[in-house]
Parts: C-alpha cells; structure tokens; sequence
C-alpha cells in the first residue's frame, strides 16, 4: 500500500510540474504586451454538458489588426466584459499564439492545487491508518 501511495505522490508530483511548466513556457513565449478587447465569445458545451468558454481577442500588432480566438477553452467563468481594454501577452514571433494571464493563471491554479490537496488528503489518511 505504501508503494501505491508513493506512485500516487509521484504522479500528482509529475502533474504539478507539467502545468507549471507548460504555464512559464507560455509566459516566456508570449513576451509581447498588447493593447486588447474581447470582440467575441464562443460558447461549447463539452460531453458533460458544461459550458466552456473561448473568447475572441482583438488586437492590433506591428500596424496589423488581428482577431484570435483563444484555443485554452476555460469552464471558469469569464470576467472580460466585451469591448474592455485589456493587456494581452503574446508571442512577437506568432501573434496568433496568445496568453491571457487573468484566465490562464486561474486555470493554472486550479490543476496545481487540486493534486496538492489530493497530496495531503492521501497523507492525512495515511497517518490516520
């Protein structure tokens, strides 16, 4: 049993690092601010049937205007109102490549905290045993 506990730890060890990874990666590649506005929400439902938001950012960058959608669906709600300036990060060298940090870090937190809470439920139950 304290084997499977010890894998247990690893993987939620190995989930942490992963998202806080793939988060400072996206951070250090969309090192570009902009000036932003939510022009768009696309709203899906995914198999549960619980609604994922993707909001549509607009932007101009090096005299050019684009229109990204962003591609990390979120079930947090959204806090962007429409048309709101806002600052965006994204990448210099793909502008279509964004991160927008108040969803993002949010969705971050979540799948960091949820292993460490998982971490110390298993060893409360643990030293209980």
């Amino acid at each position: 049993m304290e084997n499977l506990n010890i894998i247990v730890i690893g993987l939620c060890v190995l989930m942490i690092l992963y998202k806080i990874g793939v988060t400072v990666r996206a951070l250090l590649r969309c090192r570009e601010v902009v000036d932003a506005v939510v022009v768009d929400m696309g709203l899906r439902e995914d198999i549960e049937k619980e609604t994922l938001f993707s909001p549509v950012y607009k932007f101009n960058y090096k005299g050019k205007e684009y229109k990204v959608e962003n591609k990390n669906l979120s079930n947090m709600d959204f806090e962007r109102k429409m048309q709101e300036p806002f600052k965006l990060r994204i990448d210099p060298n793909d502008p279509t490549i964004v991160f927008d940090a108040s969803t993002q870090l949010k969705s971050a937190m979540f799948f960091i905290m949820f292993p460490i809470v998982f971490i110390v439920l298993l060893v409360i139950f643990t030293v209980i045993r």
